[in-house]
């Protein structure tokens, strides 16, 4: 960063050696000199307090971690500044779109130990090439938007999370908050005997009360079209039947309201009815969370 530079200040007049004339001529100038001179020195300080700051309260780790909420510890540089409380970004230098993002809980500048309870994130996997750097408080009004690139197919009847490249479908609750989540999508099977399985599940210590209902499509033979669950509890799972015709999208949705009690996260999951035989939930399904 190019620092501003100060003029240097005129002679200053001389009572004892300068004429009359001329002292008066220096002492105009001397002030307005020292006028320009003292908002010069304004900027320079600013200028280098923004330089340390921004030296200092920047850094880069290699530490290895998977990208998810809760404490993580980074080795950093050592004699940085950043101080509990603050808010921070460690950002994948090869694709920010990974991150992690939450609040400073612990900084030793002698070792470059940074901890950072991370309450959302961006994109998935492990990384070892964070830049870090202080940032805001999130709004809490902040609406958190996952729609699929990809189908997510599973032939699995034990639901896992659904990741995607747009972000996994899970997101951070804090204690105190409420949320709203919605779930709208469609799903397909490859057997008609064959339903889909959506779960709701509370991870990393995460605890509340829910109430809503989930609902899909079924088998358009049965009695009934589709499969309707109120939600009281967690973990929730709604599990349909056999569809009317293979490969042919039918709904699925949810919406429900989830009171915090405990931080953590909560998992969207996908599985399949039946082992073995293929349930996809179908790209561009769409999960919406919103802080109420």
């Amino acid at each position: 960063m190019a620092l501003p530079t100060v003029d240097e200040l005129p002679e200053p007049p001389q009572r004892l050696v300068d004429e009359k004339d001329a002292f008066v001529t220096k002492g105009d100038e001397w002030n307005l000199a020292l006028y320009l001179w003292s908002y010069q020195i304004q900027a320079l300080v600013a200028a280098m307090v923004a330089a340390y700051t921004a030296d200092n309260y920047n850094a880069t780790s290699t530490t290895s971690l998977a990208i998810g909420t809760g404490s993580k510890v980074f080795a950093i540089q050592t004699q940085k500044i950043f101080q509990v409380g603050q808010f921070a970004i460690a950002a994948s230098n090869a694709d920010p779109a990974n991150y992690m993002y939450g609040q400073v809980t612990a900084h030793n500048a002698t070792t470059g130990s940074l901890t950072i309870n991370v309450s959302y994130t961006g994109g998935s996997g492990t990384k070892t090439d964070w830049r870090i750097a202080l940032s805001g408080p999130r709004k809490q009004d902040d609406r958190t938007r996952r729609v699929l690139a990809a189908a997510e197919s599973s032939t699995s009847p034990t639901a896992a999370l659904i990741t995607d490249t747009n972000g996994d479908w899970t997101f951070p609750v804090a204690n105190g908050q409420t949320y709203r989540v919605q779930i709208i999508g469609t799903y397909q099977t490859a057997a008609t005997a064959t339903g889909g399985r959506l779960a709701i599940a509370a991870v990393s210590g995460a605890t509340g009360t829910i109430n809503g209902y989930m609902a899909g499509g079924i088998n358009h033979n049965a009695a009934a079209t589709a499969l309707a669950m109120a939600i009281g509890a967690l973990p929730a799972e709604l599990v349909t039947t056999g569809v009317t015709t293979i490969n042919t999208p039918t709904h699925i949705i949810a919406d429900f309201v989830f009171v915090c009690t405990g931080s953590g996260s909560l998992e969207i999951r996908w599985g399949t009815e039946v082992g073995s035989s293929a349930a996809q939930l179908n790209a561009g399904s769409l999960l919406l969370v919103d802080p109420l």
